[in-house]
């Protein structure tokens, strides 16, 4: 049966490293690596990087274009192969499910039953004579040389013929099967004959280990899942150069390193597995919150007895291969030095995040940074330098140089990296040196990061900057952009505070001509140094796009408006006041409404409607009163004489 579908695919960022999962973190990484499967060489896979973390074994290519990876719950242990003539030293990594004794093409000729996939019974069930809990124990279980099992529930061992019987019931039950009847629409209990879930595989109600039912179900997942299937047995269609083949028919892997550092990845290997080993333990409960691990107790020398010559000489050989020990193991293995480094460090770093908390100048880190994983390598490996490259580059990539007219020069880079590396790995980490930062940069195109050197001819200033950055003709045109929008931005202000009635002395006199722009506002615009910016200015002015006014009060730089073809950039006087003048009166309109609306909310509702049928705001026109007609008053003038 073939073990290719233990690989997956690992996805890779931008500086050619792998993505890490959650919780995930380098223990070590070697180059010169190539990867085997059982006894045959994976095809593309011979040169290489390979990074153990706490959850994989992950290997990247050269090229930097594809990596897969192991994860290390498949993994029962690890053992060294030495070198041997021109064989290169070798890790061999055993996979689980070793032990299955099956050979490939045995595996292959059973796997047109659907019964391949499914699982056999392998435990007996016994009853605690105390709590009445059914327990489970494997019908291969030696009781003459073991002790018996306790009870999961009670703690309680039960007799020897208790397990015997139940042993014995089991086996009888497996040996007495025979063919399968008709398929079952059930998945009933054989112990309390609850009807379970098709997908169940112990009963809800008591536990028993129920018999796998060749159900429609388990059918479609065996013929999805089975081993002969191309996509189940090689999901990635990786290659060998022989046929698959292992030792003992046990399923293992193996890490060829061509260029030393096969003792530092064992001794992380077996620990990263034995941490994964006990917090599986822990997870299932089968381990108390009081139990520690029990280290090996080392081997004690015999103690020569006797005496004499012999003796002396016997003494004199057991201190000569001590010493041929010691100085071997520290000589081979100079790696396992740095690892006590890195414990100093840690516990250094503990210190300096008090410190930091304390201190008042702390600052936060950069947007982005706390995403880059550190650097698993030692400066005493091969390949350091490459690895502290690409690690500079998604620095960048992650804080410096996020947009495409981003630019930094080598001295900032240098200095803020170094900062870096304090903030997220405290004070007691070793900064990186010049000479080792040079190499860095210098290797950024032969690794093919999306970064590169960019030297100014005039002053030799040397800046980093994105692959897909913009053109130098791009670049040029982005700066006249921006002091064609000071300039307009200018002419609008002043209108619209005209407009607004404000003429004190100060505006007066700041809006009486356009000042231009200084190096310090195109720089923070665009995020450059000083010097960055004075020479991308400078190109501009002898390009004719830029012109400068050079006084007492500094230097300003203007659009070249001697130019016809870039003063039609700039919006006319006429245009930017009608501009200004329609933005103040869409803004009055706005604040008008704001205001009639907070009236009507507020005042609105304390009116009294006394008559529902009228509107206020509507004239009612008044009808013409007519007169009556009144019969003549007669006016009696009486005189006396």
């Amino acid at each position: 049966m073939s073990r290719l579908n233990i690989w997956h695919a690992v996805p890779i960022n931008k500086s050619s490293r792998p993505v890490f999962l959650d919780d995930e973190y380098s223990l070590f990484v070697k180059d010169g690596v190539g990867m085997y499967q059982g006894k045959s060489k994976i095809n593309g896979h011979q040169n290489g990087r390979v990074y153990l973390t706490n959850k994989r074994i992950i290997y990247l290519d050269a090229d930097g274009k594809k990596a897969i990876g192991l994860h290390l719950s498949d993994v029962s242990r690890a053992e060294l192969v030495e070198r041997f003539l021109r064989s290169s030293p070798k890790v061999k990594v055993f996979l689980k499910g070793e032990g299955n004794g099956q050979d490939t093409s045995a595996v292959a000729s059973s796997s047109n039953s659907s019964s391949a996939s499914l699982r056999d019974v392998t435990s007996a069930v016994w009853t605690c004579m105390i709590c009445s809990y059914n327990n489970h124990i494997a019908t291969n279980y030696n009781l003459d040389k073991n002790d018996p099992p306790k009870c999961v529930s009670c703690g309680v061992a039960p007799s020897r013929g208790v397990l015997r019987k139940a042993i014995e019931e089991a086996v009888k039950k497996d040996t007495s099967k025979e063919a399968p009847a008709k398929e079952s629409k059930s998945n009933e209990c054989p112990r309390c004959t609850f009807i379970n879930h098709p997908s169940m595989r112990n009963c809800e109600m008591c536990g028993t280990e129920l018999r796998p039912k060749a159900s429609t179900i388990a059918k479609k997942i065996a013929l999805h899942e089975r081993p002969d299937s191309p996509l189940y047995q090689n999901p990635l269609g990786l290659t060998l150069e022989e046929p698959e083949e292992y030792t003992n028919l046990k399923p293992y892997i193996k890490v060829s390193f061509r260029k030393g550092g096969e003792t530092g990845f064992l001794e992380q290997a077996t620990a990263a597995i034995d941490k994964l080993k006990w917090e599986q333990l822990e997870q299932r409960g089968g381990i108390s919150d009081a139990a520690t691990k029990i280290n090996q107790t080392p081997k004690t020398e015999t103690r020569l007895k006797g005496g004499g010559i012999h003796s002396l000489q016997q003494l004199g050989e057991q201190q000569r291969k001590r010493n041929e020990l010691v100085l071997s193991s520290s000589l081979e293995d100079l790696e396992q030095l740095m690892y006590k480094a890195q414990d100093l460090i840690k516990v250094s770093s503990s210190f300096g995040s008090l410190i930091k908390k304390q201190g008042k100048f702390s600052k936060a880190l950069p947007t982005g940074a706390s995403t880059i994983p550190p650097i698993p390598a030692n400066k005493l490996s091969s390949f350091y330098t490459e690895e502290l490259a690409r690690h500079i580059c998604e620095y960048l990539l992650n804080t410096e140089l996020t947009t495409t007219t981003s630019m930094i020069t080598l001295q900032d880079t240098f200095a803020s990296y170094n900062r870096y590396r304090i903030y997220t790995q405290g004070f007691g980490t070793e900064l990186i040196t010049t000479a080792e930062f040079t190499k860095c940069i210098g290797m950024f195109e032969t690794l093919n990061l999306p970064v590169k050197t960019k030297t100014y001819s005039r002053s030799g200033l040397v800046v980093i900057t994105q692959k897909q950055s913009q053109s130098q003709k791009d670049l040029h045109w982005t700066i006249l952009e921006f002091l064609i929008a000071q300039d307009n931005q200018f002419t609008y202000d002043k209108y619209r505070s005209e407009l607004e009635g404000v003429q004190d002395n100060y505006l007066r006199d700041h809006y009486q001509v356009f000042h231009g722009c200084t190096i310090t506002e195109v720089a923070d615009h665009f995020g450059w140094a000083h010097a960055v910016c004075m020479e991308e200015m400078d190109r501009c002015i002898e390009e004719s796009l830029v012109v400068y006014d050079k006084h007492i009060s500094g230097t300003f730089y203007f659009v070249n408006k001697f130019d016809e073809k870039l003063c039609s950039f700039l919006k006319s006087e006429q245009e930017l006041k009608k501009q200004a003048e329609n933005d103040c009166l869409a803004e009055q309109k706005q604040i008008t409404s704001e205001l009639k609306t907070q009236y009507d909310e507020e005042v609105g509702q304390l009116l009294v409607n006394l008559k529902e049928n009228y509107a206020f705001g509507e004239i009612i026109p008044q009808q013409p009163i007519e007169k009556e007609d009144s019969p003549p008053i007669r006016i009696r003038c009486s005189s006396r004489i």
